[in-house]
């Protein structure tokens, strides 16, 4: 898994997104080095996804300074003006699921050396 913080400032995370740009490079060098051996090599590229941590999280900074009253009101402010996206909301854990399930199968065999974004469409096309 990589991040959408691989490509764009997301808070004080210089280090994690550094991690995430890694992840990327090595995606795209491990499918070249293993396709002629049939193995394909992907990731994907999560924005903000509403796991109970992060959900834990944001109900445990509702309410501090800086923070609104609830964590549905501080989802609705991060995914509308810190890092405005078109879809407006965190993703669900089963929506990544399902893009993994999807480079699992058979359906993506000729899918190599690719990141998957999803992100509700925070990200900036590369």
């Amino acid at each position: 898994f990589a991040s959408i913080a691989a490509y764009q400032a997301i808070g004080q995370l210089p280090d994690y997104g550094a991690a995430k740009a890694a992840v990327i490079n090595l995606t795209i060098n491990l499918s070249h080095m293993l396709a002629p051996l049939g193995v394909t090599v992907n990731t994907i590229a999560p924005g903000l996804v509403m796991t109970p941590g992060i959900a834990h999280y944001m109900d445990s900074m509702a309410g501090q300074p800086g923070w609104a009253e609830t964590r549905e009101e501080n989802e609705r402010i991060f995914t509308t003006s810190i890092a405005p996206q078109p879809v407006a909301r965190g993703g669900k854990p089963e929506e990544i699921a399902a893009a993994v399930a999807l480079l699992a199968s058979p359906l993506s065999d000729y899918t190599t050396g690719a990141m998957l974004r999803i992100d509700g469409g925070v990200s900036k096309a590369l």
